[in-house]
């Protein structure tokens, strides 16, 4: 890698690689490479959040996340970048912080995907109420696919 260190295809492939291999703190040096390198790519953001996530750098992760909001130029992509910085506050146990995120993610919300994601982190903040809430691996579940879903519309549309 030496060789090309501005090798952005082969960097990439690093990313990939050191990820599936559960070499997270590699993937995270090489990902944040690939950003400086290329500043204005959601795929490179999003290797740089999702790889902090792994290492529970949440400070790192939700900036990552709030970043793809300027990044990327479809409005309909900016649900992402909430359930991103969402994942990384109910991962710290940030539930007012997961609120406002929550909040604000169902006003560009046009699919309702964060409906369930919300009564979750109200019950955390103001308790069970009356109503029934999904458990956190529901919503772990929910917001991890959101990020799966991103990624899998960035790399489509790289196909030819």
């Amino acid at each position: 890698m030496e060789a090309s260190p501005g090798n952005l295809a082969a960097l990439r492939g690093l990313v990939h690689i050191f990820r599936r291999e559960g070499m997270y703190d590699a993937a995270l040096e090489v990902a944040q490479q690939v950003r400086e390198l290329a500043p204005d790519d959601v795929r490179a953001a999003l290797d740089v959040a999702e790889s902090a996530l792994e290492l529970e750098r949440y400070g790192e992760a939700q900036a990552a996340f709030a970043s793809l909001r300027a990044l990327d130029e479809d409005p309909d992509h900016e649900v992402y970048a909430y359930h991103g910085m969402i994942e990384a506050a109910v991962r710290r146990d940030q539930w007012r912080r997961a609120l406002d995120l929550a909040v604000d993610a169902t006003r560009v919300d046009r699919l309702g995907r964060t409906t369930d994601v919300l009564a979750f982190v109200v019950a955390q903040v103001f308790g069970d109420q009356d109503r029934s809430a999904p458990s956190r691996g529901a919503v772990e579940e929910s917001l991890a696919a959101s990020r799966r879903e991103h990624r899998r519309i960035h790399e489509d549309a790289l196909v030819f």
